[in-house]
């Protein structure tokens, strides 16, 4: 768990970073159908799936997997990235950052870099290397992804198929080690 103070709106405010329990499932659910709604191209699954899905498919994914969030002061979730740690004794050196959403309103202030940092410092602890997809017409993700070190390995065309068009990504990674 770590406080950061940042700028919000012309003031400063206090936001909370941690680990997701299962206790967050209800927030983390409703915050991710706001991302899956608003962003399409940013997340692999989509509204209609995760819609009908349970609490419990929720809390699952919380409690299978290393997820984090940033909290404002009155215990808002704004901002979360997930991290997957493969298991197969021939990958288990790598990791998956999934996931990662930050609603508009905390966008530009270092909350993301904040949070993806908290991120990599855990995963430096787990694995060798970081992996991630993300779309090409996300410029802000990925000068974000850049300046924490990632580099692009690849473009994945046709990553996506949303309503008919197709969506390409981008393929990059960091190495610890």
């Amino acid at each position: 768990m770590m406080r950061i103070h940042l700028e919000l709106h012309d003031a400063m405010s206090d936001f909370l970073l941690r680990h997701l329990t299962g206790d967050d499932a209800e927030a983390f659910r409703e915050f991710r159908f706001e991302g899956l709604k608003l962003y399409p191209t940013a997340f692999g699954s989509d509204y209609q799936y995760e819609s009908i899905q349970s609490l419990a498919f929720f809390r699952t994914r919380i409690e299978n997997n290393a997820t984090f969030g940033a909290f404002l002061s009155d215990g808002a979730l704004v901002n979360v990235a997930g991290l997957i740690v493969q298991s197969g004794a021939k990958v288990k050196h790598k990791g998956l950052l999934v996931g990662t959403y930050a609603q508009p309103r905390v966008r530009g202030t270092g909350l993301a870099k904040a949070l993806l940092d908290h991120v990599l410092a855990y995963a430096r602890t787990v694995v060798e290397e970081v992996t991630l997809k993300v779309a090409c017409d996300n410029p802000s993700a990925i000068r974000l992804y850049q300046q924490a070190g990632f580099q692009v390995y690849g473009r994945e065309p046709r990553e996506l198929k949303i309503d008919g068009v197709y969506h390409d990504s981008l393929c990059m990674r960091l190495c610890f080690a």
